[in-house]
C-alpha cells in the first residue's frame, strides 16, 4: 500500500493541487509491485530515507510498450489503459496492422511497430473495446523497486466535471461486467420471480444468459446478444426446467412464500375488482405498511420489504432461507386475513378491518345489506361463477393455481354445497381458500393424516418463595390523574 503523493515546484503551476495529496493525507491505495518486492521500512528503505509515514522517496514515471508482437486475447485484456474509439479519428491516422483471434492490432501513423501508441481492438462483454499497449512504470529514484501506476480520470492538478463523468462511467462498467454481477443478479431475480432457494446449476445458466446476452427455447430466441441483457435474463429464469418441472413443486424447498402485497393484487385481478361507477379512481390507506408489512412504493431498501438472506429459526439448520417470511408477523397474519374477509364480504372499504377508506360511520349497516353492491364501498368483487360442483375446482384454479390439497377440497366442497344462499357460498368457498396453505406459498401443501399439536406440559409449582413483577399493557393508556399539577388556588383573582 502506498499513499498519493505529491511535491510541486514554488513556481509550477501545479502548486494549486490540494492538501487531500499532501504528505501526511490518508489515501492509501493498493499497487502492483514489480516481482513483487516493495520497500519496508521496518527492515530498511535502501537509498530511500525513513520517515514516520514509511518510506518516502522521489520517483521517475516512464510509459513503456507492454507487448512487442500480437498477444493472445487473455493477455490483451489485462491491459490497464483504455482508449477511444478509432472511428473518431481522421481516416489514416491509425492502421490495421495484423488480426489474429479476437484481437485487432493498430498502429498509429509514423509508428509502424509494436509502441506505446498501438492498440488493441477486442470484443469484450458484447461489446468493442480499445486498449493501449502502454504501462506506466514508477521507479524509486536510487533504488531497484519500481511499481505500477495505477490509471486514474481526474488530474490531480486540474480537475475537471469531464473527468468525474468519465470516472463515474468507469465505475458503473466496472460493476456491472465484474464477474459476480450475472450470478449476483440471477440469484436475486429468481428469487424475486418464486424460487427462494434455486439450485447452483439453475443460478448458473440464468448468470450465463445475462453474460452471453441470448438464449434459445426451441425455435424461439430471446435477448439481444449483447452482455446484459434483461430479456434474456428473464427469460431463462421463467422457461428454466427448474421453473417449470411440476415435480419440484412437491419438493418442500422449492418454491417461496408469497408477498403480502402480490397476494392482495392476486386476489382483485382473479376475482374480477370493479370499482363503483362514480369512482375515480381506488385509493389504497398509507397504513397499509404498519398492517401487512407492504405497501406500494414504501419499500425500506433497493432489495424490497425483506432481507435476501432472511430465515425464520426453524430453517437456519437446513440452510434454506425464505425472504418474505420476514414480514409475517402474527399481527401482519391476521391483519391480513381480516382485511381479505372484509373485501369480500363488504367491498374495498375500511369496516371489520377492510383495506379500503372510511367511507361510512355505519359500518353496520353492511350486515344487513346483502347485495354487496352498496354504496359504502369504493368497489367490490365480482363473483360470476354458477352454483355446482364445478365452483370450487374454479375457484381453487384461480387462487391456488390448482395445487390445492384433497383435504382442504374436501372440506370446501362440502360447506359450499351445505349453503342455501348461493352468493353467501360463493363468498365463503373463496374465504375459505384463502385461508389455505396454497393461496400463501407457491409448492404444494401436504397435511398430516391424524395430526394433532401436543398439549403443553402444565410446569409444576416452583417449592421456593420468588418474586415476580406483572406488566399491565394499556396500548397507549395513560394515568394522567397522576400528571395534573395540584390546584393551588387563584392568582390574582385569576384562575391560574
Amino acid at each position: 500500500m502506498i499513499k498519493i503523493l505529491h511535491r510541486a515546484d514554488i513556481d509550477d503551476q501545479t502548486a494549486t493541487i490540494t492538501d487531500s495529496v499532501a504528505w501526511n493525507n490518508d489515501n492509501w491505495f493498493k499497487v502492483n509491485w514489480e516481482n513483487g518486492a516493495f520497500p519496508k521500512a521496518s527492515i530498511s528503505c535502501e537509498n530511500t530515507f525513513h520517515a514516520f509515514y514509511g518510506c518516502k522517496s522521489s520517483v521517475i514515471v516512464q510509459e513503456v510498450p507492454v507487448f512487442s508482437s500480437i498477444p493472445t486475447y487473455a493477455e490483451a485484456v489485462e491491459l490497464s489503459i483504455g482508449f477511444q474509439d478509432l472511428d473518431s479519428f481522421d481516416t489514416g491516422t491509425y492502421i490495421l496492422a495484423e488480426s489474429g483471434d479476437e484481437i485487432h492490432v493498430y498502429h498509429r501513423h509514423g509508428w509502424p511497430g509494436y509502441s506505446i501508441y498501438t492498440i488493441f481492438k477486442i470484443e469484450y462483454k458484447g461489446a468493442a473495446i480499445y486498449l493501449r499497449n502502454v504501462e506506466s512504470m514508477v521507479t524509486l529514484t536510487g533504488t531497484s523497486f519500481k511499481l505500477r501506476n495505477p490509471p486514474h480520470m481526474v488530474q490531480l492538478a486540474f480537475g475537471e466535471r469531464r473527468d468525474a463523468i468519465y470516472e463515474t462511467e468507469a465505475i458503473l462498467d466496472h460493476l456491472l461486467f465484474h464477474p459476480n454481477t450475472a450470478p449476483f443478479l440471477a440469484h436475486k431475480m429468481i428469487q424475486k420471480l418464486g424460487i427462494s432457494n434455486p439450485s447452483p446449476d439453475y443460478v448458473s445458466r440464468v448468470a450465463t444468459a445475462f453474460k452471453e446476452g441470448s438464449i434459445n427455447f426451441g425455435t424461439t430466441s430471446f435477448g439481444n446478444g449483447r452482455y446484459g441483457s434483461m430479456s434474456a435474463l428473464v427469460a431463462s429464469i421463467v422457461l428454466d426446467i427448474e421453473a417449470r418441472a411440476v415435480v419440484l413443486d412437491a419438493d418442500p424447498s422449492h418454491g417461496s412464500v408469497r408477498e403480502n402485497i402480490v397476494k392482495l393484487v392476486h386476489l382483485l385481478r382473479a376475482l374480477n375488482f370493479t370499482k363503483r361507477t362514480n369512482e375515480n379512481e381506488i385509493r389504497i390507506p398509507t397504513n397499509l405498511f404498519d398492517r401487512i408489512g407492504q405497501s406500494p412504493y414504501m419499500a425500506k431498501s433497493v432489495f424490497s420489504f425483506f432481507r435476501p438472506e432472511y430465515a425464520t429459526v426453524a430453517m437456519i439448520d437446513s440452510k434454506l432461507v425464505a425472504p418474505e417470511s420476514q414480514i409475517l408477523t402474527s399481527p401482519s397474519v391476521v391483519s391480513f386475513l381480516n382485511g381479505i374477509t372484509s373485501l369480500l364480504s363488504f367491498g374495498l372499504t375500511a369496516c371489520f378491518q377492510g383495506f379500503g377508506e372510511i367511507t361510512t360511520n355505519d359500518c353496520n349497516g353492511y350486515i344487513d345489506d346483502t347485495s354487496y353492491k352498496n354504496e359504502r364501498s369504493r368497489g367490490s368483487l365480482i363473483l360470476s361463477f354458477g352454483n355446482d360442483d364445478s365452483v370450487v375446482d374454479e375457484l381453487a384454479m384461480l387462487l391456488t393455481g390448482g395445487r390445492l390439497n384433497s383435504s382442504s377440497r374436501t372440506m370446501i366442497e362440502a360447506n359450499f354445497a351445505a349453503k342455501n344462499n348461493p352468493d353467501e357460498a360463493l363468498r365463503y368457498a373463496a374465504k375459505a381458500l384463502i385461508a389455505t396453505a396454497e393461496f400463501h406459498v407457491t409448492n404444494l401443501f401436504h397435511p398430516i393424516a391424524n395430526f394433532s399439536r401436543p398439549d403443553v406440559p402444565v410446569p409444576s409449582l416452583p417449592q421456593e418463595e420468588y418474586k415476580a413483577i406483572v406488566y399491565v399493557m394499556l396500548r397507549g393508556g395513560l394515568d394522567t390523574m397522576n400528571l395534573l399539577v395540584p390546584y393551588s388556588g387563584c392568582k390574582d383573582g385569576k384562575g391560574e
